[in-house]
């Protein structure tokens, strides 16, 4: 279950990322507030929802979950708890998270922040947006992710989870 949540979450953060960035260059192009505002919320959103997507993994590993493919891949159950938690971002598609949860991390810190002027924290904001998109869409549909974190065919196949 915890799985199939983290993959929910990247694929919310997809969409907030793809929204983030449509709205602040809207919001940039018509000197629109609450279309930049609404790309600000977006980056916030896609935040919240990686560090969800990383959470499952983490927790996929701390509990030793091995119908997650990465978790079988990466991970043993005489590991310590220290090594267990370093291990969900010691692959590849591990390290690809973390690297997302930092940029939309900086993203999210960008949108709270209140110093930098309109128009150039719009178009940062639409620049983070379309960095996020391109990673996180890397990251759900070419790398084996949807494994690591959930979703189709992630569950092992043995003999005794075979129906009939």
């Amino acid at each position: 279950m915890i799985d199939e949540l983290g993959q929910f979450a990247l694929l919310l953060a997809l969409a907030l990322s793809c929204a983030e960035c449509a709205l602040s260059i809207a919001g940039r192009a018509r000197r629109d507030a609450a279309l930049a505002g609404a790309g600000e919320g977006a980056a916030l959103g896609a935040f919240a929802a990686i560090v969800v997507g990383f959470g499952a993994l983490i927790h996929a590993f701390v509990t030793s979950d091995f119908s997650v493919l990465n978790v079988a891949a990466n991970s043993h159950t005489a590991k310590p708890l220290i090594y267990k938690v370093a291990g969900a971002w010691g692959s590849h598609e591990g390290s690809i998270l973390l690297w997302c949860l930092m940029l939309t991390g900086y993203g999210a810190a960008m949108a709270a922040s209140r110093r930098l002027p309109f128009g150039l924290k719009a178009s940062a904001m639409a620049a983070q947006g379309a960095l996020g998109v391109l990673f996180i869409g890397y990251m759900v549909f070419a790398t084996s992710l949807a494994g690591a974190v959930g979703g189709r065919g992630t569950r092992s196949r043995t003999p005794a989870s075979c129906p009939g």
